[in-house]
């Protein structure tokens, strides 16, 4: 996905929201907008959004000193959705269609907006489990996720943010996960999930956990590591949660199921879902026998 004309108030608004968070110094807050908007105007826009949030983010944590300002977020918002973990393992184990239902909750993960810590609350995950569980979803995608779950011999598995690696959790608990290998970001970027908020989540104890190599809020393989494209050469079969994954491996060839919440026009524009759908997204049809 390229940078839509869309993407530069997303963008923009993203870092003077980041920026004020950690620091009320104006001089700081104001070095960072002005340097946000240069790099906004010189960027080249055939690269897709989450390059630009990784230049926002690295900029922000040289004019702050703070390498991973999301720490503290991410951590509270991981242990909020585990303290509701047994809750949400008993509606996977009293659904009919446990798959189904486990999918959706990994998609009900990627409603909740993490980055803002006073939303991350009980009544705001169980709104957003209550809403994936009713929203209408495609189903013929599910079911050949669900085939291709059993059929597959490497499953790699790429996160997206911090706390929705609970989700993600209840969700793998229902896959063949000796299958899985599960991927975090190489670096902290924004309120991504890295090696520490997996383990948190207790998916260390579940699954092999690697890093991509790169500090993106997404996964350009040609920026990952050697050991990251080796699990992804090797997968017969990736699951990519949210939008920035979605906006980085669109156009790759290989057999890819996304799952997310579509929260932009442009997304939507690319997915051709609308703003606010339950996307189950495959980016390679199977080859027929």
């Amino acid at each position: 996905m390229i940078t839509a004309q869309d993407c530069i108030p997303c963008l923009t608004q993203m870092a003077e929201n980041t920026i004020k968070r950690i620091t009320r110094d104006k001089n700081t807050i104001n070095i960072v907008l002005e340097k946000t908007a240069v790099l906004l105007k010189e960027m080249n826009r055939n690269h897709p959004p989450p390059k630009m949030g990784q230049q926002i983010h690295r900029l922000i944590c040289k004019a702050t000193g703070i390498s991973d300002p999301f720490a503290e977020i991410k951590d509270h918002c991981t242990r909020t959705a585990l303290a509701l973990y047994p809750e949400l393992k008993k509606i996977v184990r009293d659904a009919d269609d446990r798959f189904s239902a486990a999918a959706r909750l990994a998609i009900a993960g990627n409603i909740i907006d993490f980055a803002v810590p006073s939303g991350f609350t009980a009544d705001r995950i169980n709104a957003a489990v209550a809403e994936s569980r009713a929203a209408r979803i495609d189903q013929s995608a599910l079911d050949r996720l669900k085939a291709q779950v059993t059929a597959a011999e490497h499953i790699l598995y790429i996160a997206d943010n911090a706390g929705e690696t609970v989700f993600d959790r209840i969700f793998i608990e229902t896959l063949p996960y000796e299958k899985i290998c599960y991927c975090v970001r190489g670096g902290p970027v924004l309120n991504d999930t890295i090696q520490a908020d997996a383990e948190t989540a207790g998916l260390s104890t579940l699954v092999k956990v690697i890093d991509s190599g790169a500090d993106l809020p997404g996964i350009i393989p040609a920026e990952c590591s050697a050991a990251f494209n080796d699990c992804f050469d090797r997968a017969d079969l990736v699951i990519a949660k949210g939008q920035g994954n979605y906006e980085t491996l669109d156009e790759c060839s290989r057999n890819i199921f996304f799952l997310f919440r579509v929260k932009c026009p442009a997304v939507a524009k690319l997915s051709g879902l609308p703003v606010g759908s339950t996307a189950v997204v495959q980016n390679r049809p199977p080859v027929a026998p």
